[in-house]
């Protein structure tokens, strides 16, 4: 938290340098920064800059007629523009994959299919063999749990799909499933996987992963995609059932003030 919080000082302070017309001092800083909400004082301003001068950022005189921005200072304000700029736009991810309702759900897992299935091409063709023989021990897992007549652990199911997803190598489907896998709303694996029990839907499920995984061994892109997206229908099917016909069956026993979920 203090590197965000000294990263926020520095967007202030050379986003100041860079626009202004002539050098800035500390006491013109200390008016930015406290009109940007940090209450910092004329003195801590004027030894921020310091700090600016000494990583090359800005340059002075040496004098007390203030600092300029360098080339260096330039570049670092746009590397910070651009990374605050993508911490609202993951920060909106984020919003959008808290779960409240069963609504939130379904739309969730609409993405989740999107996303999840093409991860699964991806890594049928990407992963490692290493990561692949991964995914097929975590899949024969959760067979063994359900012939033992065990509910597989919802973590491991959620670390199932989080592996291809990291197993396609692509940055980008990783950061989003992550999210979608991991939202804010830390009861909606525990929700899932009380739908699969309520459903009657667990062994298919695990037999699904294996599928899966042995798709991916396969090194078939095509039916690994296939498949994860059958997957995951089966994983929507009864949220859209009980949304379609109000019936709070299969969903009422995850309607605690544990879970807290509404049903729309």
């Amino acid at each position: 938290m203090e590197t965000d919080r000294n990263e926020a000082l520095e967007l202030v302070a050379l986003g100041v340098l860079a626009e202004a017309d002539g050098p800035v001092g500390s006491m013109r800083l200390a008016e930015a920064l406290q009109e940007a909400g940090h209450d910092l004082s004329q003195a801590t301003a004027g030894r921020f800059l310091r700090q600016l001068d000494l990583l090359g950022l800005i340059k002075g005189d040496g004098g007390k007629r203030g600092r300029t921005i360098t080339r260096d200072g330039i570049a670092r304000l746009e590397d910070l523009r651009d990374k605050m700029t993508m911490r609202e736009k993951s920060s909106r991810l984020m919003d959008a994959a808290t779960v409240t309702d069963l609504s939130d759900l379904h739309e969730l897992l609409l993405v989740r299919r999107a996303v999840e299935a093409e991860g699964a091409r991806l890594a049928a063709l990407r992963a490692s063999d290493a990561e692949l023989q991964d995914i097929l021990a975590q899949a024969q897992s959760h067979v063994r749990d359900v012939r033992a007549e065990r509910v597989p652990e919802a973590e491991s199911s959620t670390r199932f799909h989080r592996s291809i997803a990291e197993a396609s190598h692509n940055p980008m489907l990783i950061s989003v499933a992550l999210v979608l896998l991991e939202p804010s709303n830390p009861a909606l694996t525990g929700v899932l996987e009380n739908v699969s029990v309520q459903s009657s839907r667990v062994a298919g499920h695990a037999n699904e992963h294996v599928e899966i995984a042995e798709a991916l061994i396969s090194r078939d892109p095509e039916r690994s995609q296939r498949l994860m997206h059958r997957h995951i229908s089966s994983m929507i099917a009864p949220v859209q059932d009980t949304l379609a016909t109000g019936n709070g069956l299969v969903i009422e026993p995850l309607l605690s003030g544990e879970i807290g979920l509404k049903l729309s």
